[in-house]
């Protein structure tokens, strides 16, 4: 595997989103569990969170955590890092308010975090990384253009989400054409085999060429598992990645009541924020835990 490959993927990925483009089959998912797991291994403290809406993930995954989402308890899902959510039973609609309440939590946590420590504290907090699958759900210019709370949280992530650390793949069957062009500017492309004549067209009129053929000529004929990566500066691949076998993950039950006593010292804050915030500052450390990104605090420990 292509040293280079990795490298280009790990600095991008803090920068943009990255959108995951083929056919049914080529094997989008199995390349995101091994770069997750590539990226994990490179930086241990990295946050990933899978919104799956097909089992593909529920035995085989590289994270630690699994919960089943349902109509019944969709609210009340415990904010668990490194977890999948496995979202199958609930509407389109549902989905989308499921998947927004999420960020929106990890993004009020950041903010807050800003507030209070400042660019420097921000900076010690790990990268929170999405999975959406089948992105297009969440992302299409009809679910982000929406006069409702999910779509302003979605429009914000995508918008700046980078300067608080939370960044995505987008995996994607349909057109990539379906995803919104808010999205579509601020990403980077994973490009399989592609099928459609947009893609193909879309993809032609980048300008950029491997060999004598053009980018979406190329896609069209590459062989499965094997990918291209396009940043917009230079072009990757193509890459043969196979599939790895993680096996049902060791997963302990996610119970909300476990969470760790965080003991914060006023005089750990910066000098320049008054003690007089003490209160406050407990009473967002609880709501922190609440949110289950309490483990993040023991960076300032």
């Amino acid at each position: 595997m292509s040293e280079e490959f990795w490298d280009t993927i790990e600095s991008d990925i803090h920068q943009t989103h990255i959108i995951i483009n083929s056919e049914a089959g080529h094997g989008k998912s199995s390349i995101v569990k091994s770069i997750i797991y590539e990226l994990k291994r490179r930086d241990p403290k990295l946050i990933c969170k899978c919104f799956d809406v097909s089992f593909a993930w529920w035995d085989n995954a590289p994270l630690n955590h699994r919960q089943m989402v349902t109509p019944d308890n969709w609210a009340n899902i415990f904010n668990q890092d490194n977890c999948l959510y496995e979202m199958g039973d609930l509407t389109e609609e549902t989905r989308r308010l499921f998947v927004s309440l999420i960020v929106k939590q990890d993004y009020a946590v950041r903010r807050k975090i800003r507030e209070i420590y400042g660019e420097e504290g921000l900076k010690k907090m790990p990268l929170i990384l999405y999975i959406f699958e089948e992105s297009d759900t969440f992302f299409d210019s009809t679910s982000l253009n929406k006069k409702d709370s999910a779509s302003a949280t979605l429009r914000d992530f995508i918008k700046v989400g980078r300067n608080f650390g939370l960044r995505s793949f987008c995996i994607v069957t349909a057109n990539i054409g379906e995803l919104g062009t808010k999205l579509r500017r601020r990403s980077k492309s994973l490009i399989g085999r592609v099928v459609s004549d947009e893609d193909i067209r879309e993809l032609n009129r980048k300008r950029k060429k491997l060999g004598d053929k053009k980018l979406g000529d190329a896609a069209a004929e590459l062989q499965r598992f094997h990918w291209l990566y396009y940043n917009g500066k230079k072009l990757i691949g193509p890459v043969s990645i196979d599939p790895i076998d993680f096996g049902v993950p060791n997963v302990k039950p996610v119970d909300p009541k476990a969470v760790v006593e965080m003991k914060i010292k006023l005089e750990d804050k910066p000098k320049d924020v008054p003690r007089s915030e003490g209160t406050d500052f407990m009473q967002i450390v609880f709501w922190l835990m609440v949110a289950a990104l309490v483990l993040s605090f023991l960076f300032f420990r």
